[in-house]
This record gives structure tokens, C-alpha cells and sequence, in this order.
């Protein structure tokens, strides 16, 4: 071997290290960095006026004679309005291009924050609140399949737990502003939601401005399958060719990852999703005529792949092809009838039922319960959501991009680390439940943000990894439907249904957090099929 030749393992090794130095050099990544800052920009100024509703309420309540339960319904109408769009998500994002979609959906945003800011009555406040969410549908549709397509490789956990964040930090940031304006009076509120309409025109322009290509969702992208492609025997003894010019051949690898393009896995990911399907299949005939064209092509040496492999693409390919023709309903009977989509569902509502119920109604439990000063709630309340969430972000999320970049060949530990998430997030919450004291809420409640901030990305993540690209619309919008309405929705209403029931601030926070059980519960589960899936592999 020449000094000039580069063995296997070395290309590997040095791909290895140098993977995410030579990314971040490149200006996809930089563009792409761009992006995802605008984004979660986004994602903070979506959510401001989530933060506004609780300081607001006690502001609303008398001069426009809501009821506690009136006041929950109007704060689920933000999250209703999204089941109401989602039979139109999956259309849109197939048909139009994604960046006017999200650009319009931000327009159609800051006109309805402009009615609720505006409100005189309880009619103006459902129907902005109605259209508020019903715009918003759009974003929240639109950026985990961003992650998906467009994040790096080994930064994806990270960068949607950054985003998620966004939702927490906008809330935050919501309170905070609106705690602030207090000293204004009761008319403190509209001011708080003029602001963001201010700080929403300014971001709208940027992401229109970004170029389309690093915002853009392409449909067909999976639709051009390498046929020829085998992974039976994938390993560091393959033969890898490699350019004299090494930078190029490391840019090239590097455009890979910050792709996120992985086409075993890509294929694998797909034929385990589908393949289950009924409807989906080919007939012998089919078979045996591309196994012909198969046995032409094997003859020269540049084809020269397993005929099983062969078979597996083309079957991704017509499966690919299948999925085009669904309907929107067809795609969501799809979905409902895999196991781990539908538990990974359930983590989320789980979460988001916790999270809502905790935003929308602790300050009022803060005040009337616990009987603390209105500045000194505000203050702990914004400090204990802003804190969890940066800490569960930073370093939750990257110990799972670690453990899936340095033991990739442990799937399930990702899987045990969320179990281990949720065990010590059910816990502060019966804590909470039993000892009803200040520094118990205080640092129970952190606790809790802490590690639900932890567990999100990853389950987003997974809501649309293994979907083929024609069904990650649809599998967006299922996902984040059914935690509106299991989760936020609910979230808000239930604990305002108990307090009116029982005359108890105790039956609320049991409503509130004792459900970690079921997410818990559908973690373990998630485990145990996995498990048994590897073992009969």
C-alpha cells in the first residue's frame, strides 16, 4: 500500500471524526442552520399567546362573566381547530409549495391575534382563538418533518428538541411579557398580544426570504429507488473506492449526513412500516418480470447485486407508489394499525395533557391555593418552565443523539432512557399531589419540565422517521392531532371540569398529572415490541 492509499477501516474512522467538523463547514449547513434558527424562532412567537391565557384570565373572567369551564373550553379552541384542518394537511403540503403554505398560514395568524387582541365580548374571543389555531395548524404540521428531512444526521434529536423547546420558551416568554405589562392595568393583556403580532410580522418576512430550497417538502423524493442497492453484506470489509482528492471524497460523505440520506436504512425503515399492509403487494407475475430484468442487468459487473435485495427495492418502490395513491383517510387507517405509531401517540397526549393542564391552571393554584404573592407567582412559575425546559433540552435530548451516535448497535437504550425519563417525571408528580407546600411545587414542578423537555423531540422524531415521504404529512398531522386532542384540549378542559365538580384544587392536580401512568406504561410497551421484533430478526 502507497502512502497516497487509504485503507477501509482509515475512510471509516476518518469519516467518523470528522463527519460533523466538515458539515458544519459546508454553506448547505450554514443555510440550513439559518433555517432552523427562523424556526424555532417561529415556534416561540406560535406559542406567546399560549403564555398570555393564564395571567389573563383572572382579567377576563369577571367583566365578560366567564365560568371556569367557559374559560377552559376557550383556551382548547387553539388546539380543536387543528382537528377541524387536519383532513386538509396531508393535501396541502403535497400540493403547494411549503413555504407559501407556512408564509400564509402566518398572515391568516397575525390577522386573528389582531381580532383577540381587539375582543369587546365572548363571541370575538372563540372565534379568534378558533382561527388563531386553525393558522397555526399549518407550522405545526410543517416542522418535524423539516427536522426530518433537513436536519444533521447526528444533531436531529437536538435540533427538534430545540424547536419543541420553542413551545415552552414562547409560552414563558408569553408570561413573562404579559406579567410585566401588569403595571399597566387590565388592559396589560392587549398590549402583551399586540407585541407579538409586532414580533410575528418581523419573522414572516425573514422565512419568506429564506431560499426555498432548504424550506421546501418534496414528496417524490423517495420515489427514485437505486434498484441495484444491497445491504446483506454491509460491513467495514467492503470495498470502498476513494478519490486522490480526499477533501472531496469527505465532502461528499458529508453532504450524506447533512442530507440525512441513508438509503439501507431508508429502505428497511419503509418495507418494516408497510409491509404488514394487505394492500400493498405484488403479484408473482409482476415478480418474476422484474426478476428477469434483474438477471439482464447481473451480467455486467457493476450490477452485480443479490437478487433478494433486488426484490426488497422494487417492493419499496411499489409500496412508495401505493402510498401515492391514498387517500387522506386511507393514509390515516395506515397509520392507525401499527402498534408503536399508536403507543408513540399516546406518550405524546400523555405529555401535552400534563403540560396544558400545568400551564393553563398552576397560577391559579399558586394564588388561591398555596395563597402567594401575585408578582412572586409570577416569577417562580416563569423560572421554573424556562429552567426545565433549557436544562431537559441541553441535556436530555443530547444524551439520547450520543447514544444512538456512539451505540448504534444498542437500539433499545434509547428506548430504556425515556423509561427512565417518565419514572422520575411520575414521581415528582405524586410528590406534588401529596405535599401541596411551596418548595414542593417549586422544585416538583421543574422537575417535571426538566424531563418531559427531555423525552418530546425523541418521540416526534420517531412519529415520522419511518415514514415514507408521501406519508409523513399524513403522519404529521395524525401525531399532532390526536395530542391536541387528547392532550391539550382535554388537558385544558378536564382539570377546570374537576375543580367545578369537586370544589378542589387537590382533584385537578391528580387530573393533571396522575395520567403519567398511561405514557409510562405505553414506554414499556414500546420496549417490549421492539425486543421481540430484534429477537425474531
Amino acid at each position: 500500500m502507497t502512502k497516497n492509499d487509504v485503507g477501509p477501516i482509515s475512510v471509516i474512522n476518518l469519516d467518523r471524526v470528522s463527519d460533523k467538523k466538515i458539515i458544519k463547514g459546508t454553506r448547505r449547513y450554514k443555510y440550513k442552520l439559518y433555517t432552523f434558527i427562523i424556526i424555532t424562532l417561529l415556534q416561540i412567537f406560535i406559542n406567546y399567546d399560549i403564555g398570555v391565557a393564564p395571567v389573563s384570565l383572572n382579567w377576563i373572567q369577571e367583566p365578560y362573566n366567564f365560568s371556569s369551564t367557559e374559560l377552559g373550553i376557550m383556551g382548547s379552541l387553539t388546539y380543536c381547530s387543528y382537528v377541524v384542518m387536519s383532513p386538509f394537511m396531508s393535501y396541502i403540503f403535497l400540493t403547494f409549495s411549503s413555504q407559501i403554505v407556512i408564509t400564509v398560514g402566518l398572515i391568516i395568524n397575525l390577522l386573528s391575534l389582531l381580532v383577540y387582541g381587539l375582543a369587546v365580548n365572548k363571541f370575538m374571543f372563540f372565534i379568534s382563538k378558533f382561527c388563531i389555531g386553525a393558522s397555526q395548524a399549518l407550522f405545526i404540521t410543517y416542522y418535524p418533518i423539516w427536522v426530518d428531512i433537513f436536519a444533521p444526521k447526528f444533531h436531529r434529536n437536538l435540533w427538534m428538541s430545540i424547536i419543541q423547546g420553542g413551545i415552552m420558551i414562547g409560552m414563558s416568554v408569553g408570561y413573562i411579557v404579559t406579567s410585566a405589562y401588569s403595571f399597566m392595568g387590565v388592559r396589560a393583556w392587549r398590549y402583551s398580544i399586540f407585541t407579538q403580532i409586532l414580533y410575528g410580522i418581523i419573522l414572516t418576512i425573514l422565512f419568506y426570504l429564506i431560499p426555498k430550497e432548504y424550506v421546501n417538502f418534496d414528496p417524490s423524493k423517495d420515489e427514485n429507488v437505486d434498484f441495484n442497492l444491497c445491504g446483506c453484506e454491509k460491513s467495514c470489509s467492503d470495498i470502498i473506492e476513494i478519490s486522490t482528492d480526499k477533501t472531496n471524497s469527505l465532502t461528499s460523505s458529508s453532504e450524506d449526513l447533512s442530507n440525512g440520506r441513508d438509503p439501507l436504512l431508508k429502505r428497511y425503515r419503509s418495507l418494516d412500516f408497510v409491509s404488514k399492509v394487505s394492500s400493498i403487494g405484488m403479484t408473482n407475475k409482476y415478480i418474476s418480470r422484474i426478476n428477469s430484468s434483474f438477471e439482464g442487468f447481473s451480467s455486467k459487473s457493476e450490477y452485480s447485486k443479490c437478487n433478494k435485495c433486488f426484490i426488497n427495492n422494487v417492493k419499496l418502490y411499489q409500496e412508495i407508489m401505493t402510498v401515492k395513491k391514498l387517500s387522506t383517510w386511507s393514509k390515516f387507517k395506515l397509520l392507525a394499525k401499527q402498534n408503536i405509531f399508536i403507543l408513540t401517540c399516546t406518550v405524546m397526549s400523555v405529555i401535552t395533557f400534563g403540560s396544558a393542564g400545568s400551564l393553563y391552571w398552576m397560577t391559579t393554584i399558586y394564588l388561591t391555593q398555596l395563597k402567594m404573592s401575585e408578582k412572586f407567582v409570577y416569577f417562580i412559575f416563569s423560572l421554573q418552565v424556562v429552567t426545565g425546559m433549557i436544562f431537559g433540552t441541553i441535556t436530555g435530548s443530547n444524551l439520547i443523539d450520543q447514544i444512538i451516535y456512539h451505540y448504534p448497535e444498542h437500539p433499545l437504550l434509547v428506548d430504556i432512557t425515556l423509561i427512565i425519563y417518565g419514572i422520575f417525571a411520575i414521581i415528582s408528580g405524586i410528590i406534588l399531589i401529596v405535599l401541596q407546600i411551596p418548595i414542593v411545587y417549586g422544585s416538583c414542578i421543574f422537575i417535571l419540565i426538566f424531563y418531559t423537555a427531555s423525552i418530546i423531540p425523541t418521540i416526534i422524531l420517531q412519529s415520522v422517521a419511518y415514514l415514507p415521504h408521501r406519508l409523513k404529512p399524513a403522519g404529521s398531522t395524525f401525531f399532532i392531532c390526536q395530542y391536541h386532542i387528547f392532550g391539550f384540549s382535554l388537558g385544558i378542559i378536564i382539570p377546570g371540569i374537576a375543580m367545578d365538580m369537586f370544589n378542589s384544587y387537590t382533584a385537578a392536580l391528580c387530573v393533571i398529572y396522575l395520567p403519567g401512568f398511561i405514557g409510562l406504561a405505553s414506554l414499556v410497551s414500546i420496549l417490549w415490541i421492539k425486543r421481540n421484533s430484534i429477537k425474531k430478526q
